[in-house]
């Protein structure tokens, strides 16, 4: 579920107090220990091949997406710790991406890959390595 309709706040309010909670280390410990309190302990979900693979199309469509961010703020000349904190971001809204557009949590896709080996499947570093083409297709110019 999306952190900020867990936490009943909208999401306006999460995303700018989660840029001060980043700045500053002890505040980012404290938002993050509050944050591991409310994910309940479970088991993870089993998922067929299909399921994983939708959801590693759906991380890495993020993943592309957060890159052009990043790109866009470099074009930009902003500051390095600008984009570093939006890159980290990025991996926040990348497992709330996940979770909307497949139902996946991001610790059920770890889980999965694992458990169907899919770091070996051909298939799947097809799907990785067309990802990362675009991706470094994105970084030409920069």
């Amino acid at each position: 579920m999306a952190v900020y309709k867990t936490l009943k706040v909208p999401k306006e309010v999460l995303q700018k107090s989660l840029v001060i909670y980043f700045n500053d280390a002890e505040m980012r410990k404290k938002y993050e220990e509050g944050r591991n309190a409310l994910v309940e302990p479970r088991e993870p979900r089993e998922l067929s091949k299909d399921e994983t693979m939708a959801a590693v199309h759906s991380i890495e469509r993020s993943r592309i997406a957060m890159s052009g961010l990043a790109l866009s703020l470099l074009g930009k000349r902003q500051n390095m710790r600008m984009v570093y904190e939006v890159c980290k971001l990025g991996a926040l809204k990348t497992a709330d991406v996940l979770y909307n557009e497949t139902g996946v949590e991001i610790q059920d896709l770890k889980f999965n890959l694992k458990r169907l080996n899919l770091e070996e499947d051909e298939d799947y570093k097809k799907v990785i390595e067309e990802y990362k083409q675009k991706r470094e297709a994105g970084f030409e110019g920069v």
